[in-house]
């Protein structure tokens, strides 16, 4: 028997009212600036006909996070590299020829106590140490540092130098064309999503690190709300350590242990535990650009180290080019999906993810972007299994704030 469609309740109403009021929250922490979690959503068989099954929403809960959330790390790592080339070059620029003049945005670094002032030194072949002038004013430098500048230059320069934070808080409405992901007789819905993510950690050498992270984000889905709206929530920690190949080039290996927590309606789905090896070579093109390339295990267990639930392996390549205020990133990710049938939902199955993202930041002072993002998804291998078949196409759009502080070491100018 067919479920006959219900009048809204006011409750649907008041959801997406306080997810809107969460997520300009979040916003208003993130008011200093810079630098998804998805997978393969559940689905209830060929019709849809009668509510979804606890163990298709289980489904659903198992890989909604897989996908999305682990390309993204890499994306950010990739983003990260181009920042830190940026920053080179500036270091670089910064020791100049004398009657050389060097942009604002080279100038920054050495200027963040006193932005409107630079200390002019000089030194002869024979001299044992530089003299140091008074400082100079430069007046049509000043208009680069605004008292936003000199805030956050303050705030984030107090805190340790190793310690190293990231924030993010993205607020996105997207379009989905297969939302139960069937081979057969596939239904749209429109998505409102709420997503704060945070990282803090500290630096143990210039290539070791250790961090945790909380992420979560909920979903509230217009024509299914009672069977496909949810929180989910992670918390984990995790280590990294690069491996300097070139210049251009780094390898960075991490490990990254973590749990899952699932509010779904009609289901209780129990936590996971997720144990997550990786490797990433970066290389940058130019000063603007990054292309990326990874491979990552995911060992999924509803304990740890107990009640294995299945192994996942992540392949991607992606391109990320960052020129003020755009940034555009291209990712291709290789999803193959091992383990017990009964516990994961399913049987086998491999995905391939495409995606393709433009933003551009709304204003030079507010760590606020706006993006567009289409990701097409092909499930295959999975012999029609509800929730793990057909093809998914997804398109978002919406606001992204940023707030990042990275590790800070001594920098070693390089003497004449």
């Amino acid at each position: 028997m067919q479920n006959k469609k219900s009048a809204p309740q006011p409750s649907h109403i008041a959801a997406p009212v306080a997810a809107l009021a969460s997520s300009l929250f979040c916003l208003s922490i993130f008011a200093l600036p810079a630098g998804a979690f998805e997978g393969i959503s559940g689905a209830a068989g060929n019709g849809l006909r009668g509510p979804v099954l606890p163990a298709v929403q289980t489904n659903l809960a198992d890989s909604i996070v897989n996908t999305e959330e682990t390309t993204n790390l890499v994306r950010r790592q990739a983003a990260s590299s181009v920042v830190t080339a940026d920053q080179e070059q500036g270091n670089k620029a910064a020791v100049s020829e004398p009657g050389e003049s060097n942009s604002a945005d080279i100038l920054r670094p050495a200027m963040l106590e006193n932005p409107t002032s630079i200390a002019q030194s000089v030194s002869r072949q024979n001299d044992m140490q530089q003299l140091d002038l008074t400082p100079i004013k430069i007046p049509e430098r000043a208009a680069a540092f605004s008292t936003v500048d000199s805030y956050k230059a303050r705030m984030l320069y107090k805190l340790p130098a190793r310690m190293f934070f990231s924030g993010t808080c993205e607020n996105s409405l997207r379009l989905e064309t297969n939302v139960f992901q069937t081979s057969r007789n596939p239904q749209a819905d429109a998505v409102y999503r709420v997503l704060p993510n945070l990282t803090a950690g500290y630096a143990l050498t210039r290539r070791t690190r250790v961090s945790s992270n909380f992420f979560m984000f909920r979903d509230q889905y217009a024509s299914r709300d009672s069977q496909l709206s949810r929180n989910i929530y992670s918390v984990g920690v995790r280590a990294d350590h690069d491996f300097t190949i070139n210049d251009k080039t780094t390898v960075t290996t991490g490990l990254f242990c973590r749990e899952l927590f699932f509010n779904l309606q009609n289901s209780g789905t129990p936590p996971l535990s997720d144990i997550i090896p990786s490797a990433v070579i970066v290389r940058r093109i130019g000063q603007h650009g990054a292309a990326y390339g990874s491979v990552m295990g995911q060992v999924r267990f509803q304990k740890m180290l107990d009640r294995f639930q299945e192994f996942d392996q992540f392949y991607s390549v992606g391109y990320i080019h960052r020129k003020s205020p755009w940034v555009m990133t291209a990712d291709c990710t290789f999803l193959t999906n091992f383990g017990n049938s009964n516990l994961r939902g399913g049987n086998n199955n491999q995905v391939f993810v495409l995606t393709g993202e433009v933003a551009r930041q709304l204003h030079r002072n507010i760590p606020v972007a706006a993006f567009v993002r289409a990701e097409p998804i092909f499930n295959m291998g999975a012999n029609s299994s509800p929730g793990l078949a057909g093809f998914n196409f997804r398109l978002y759009g919406g606001l992204r704030a940023e707030v990042s502080k990275p590790a800070i070491f001594p920098t070693k100018l390089a003497s004449k």
